[in-house]
């Protein structure tokens, strides 16, 4: 918990900056700062238990839109875009695994939109 002046808080250094806004005014006192690569690289590997919450918030997001799929007409271009998020997200399931470097996580699912241009 933030509770002093000297306190800091580590952020990712691609943090949008209106969350980093959020923050300071949250936590007037506090110091926000980019977190150096030691912490960088303790926050890239998940444990089992992060990769469950993970999955168990990206099904709900897929619930979600498939939902709203069946409650109204989607134009076939977002539909077509849904699929295509939904095979990356399988596709970043499949690599992740407890130890695994976030960025490989990443990774596969950047080469999975890559292979749909080709």
């Amino acid at each position: 918990m933030i509770s002093s002046t000297s306190d800091t808080i580590f952020v990712d250094g691609a943090i949008r900056h209106v969350i980093v806004d959020g923050l300071q005014k949250a936590f007037p006192l506090a110091s926000i700062v980019t977190a150096p690569p030691e912490v960088r690289q303790l926050r890239e590997r998940k444990s089992e238990a992060e990769l469950e919450l993970m999955k168990c918030a990206n099904e709900q997001a897929s619930m979600v839109m498939e939902a709203m799929s069946h409650a109204r007409w989607i134009p076939p271009t977002h539909q077509a875009l849904w699929n295509q998020v939904h095979g990356a997200q399988n596709t970043a399931f499949q690599t992740a695994k407890a130890g695994v470097v976030a960025k490989e996580v990443d990774q596969a699912a950047r080469l999975y939109f890559e292979s749909l241009r080709q």
